[in-house]
């Protein structure tokens, strides 16, 4: 939805079903607002203009970030269930804004903004999925490790978060040669 110059929204239809397969792109060259109804089979943000969640959003298969940058928005959640296939996009969250990965088996790679900060962060990835981080990025609140893996790369995960939520689960944190897991305001 959208062109170089134009953001088109969502139509305000009072049913929203997309079909199984279905690949919904927002391609505006200037800011657009990402519906957050209905839920997504497959989300392509593309375009030069900057997207933002118009609130909770969630994608069941294809997340490609293709956008300069992606905005959860505070207050919103992020559940990526299906893969990612991340461009040259980026997302900013906030001290309020949740990502959840879902699913099973590998998903891919998510960018972060520089100094991006997201409150909690849920990986419930079946499989022992991976789950690649492509940069450095900070926990506000909890790291929700139901099962999967983590994979930071060579960047670094702070984590100032409940230790509670922190130590539930199978999932499992790995990195590279010059990964830093930095632990700080530990409840």
């Amino acid at each position: 939805m959208g062109s170089a110059g134009t953001a088109t929204t969502w139509p305000a239809f009072t049913t929203r079903n997309i079909s199984s397969g279905t690949t919904v792109e927002y391609a505006s060259g200037v800011a657009q607002t990402v519906s957050n109804a209905p839920t997504y089979e497959n989300l392509t943000l593309s375009g030069a203009g900057a997207k933002t969640a118009g609130g909770s959003l969630t994608v069941n298969k294809v997340f490609d970030c293709q956008a300069s940058t992606f905005a959860i928005g505070a207050g919103n959640t992020l559940t990526l269930a299906g893969t990612s296939n991340n461009g040259i996009g980026t997302i900013t969250g906030s001290a309020t804004s949740n990502v959840t990965i879902n699913g099973t088996g590998d998903f891919g790679t998510l960018y972060f903004t520089p100094a991006t900060t997201v409150q909690t962060f849920t990986l419930n990835r079946g499989g022992n999925g991976i789950v690649g981080i492509g940069s450095n990025l900070t926990l506000a609140g909890n790291f929700v490790k139901t099962q999967g893996i983590l994979d930071i790369g060579n960047n670094t995960l702070t984590l100032n978060l409940n230790t509670a939520a922190c130590g539930a689960g199978t999932g499992i944190i790995i990195g590279g040669t010059t990964s830093t897991v930095l632990l700080g305001n530990l409840g």
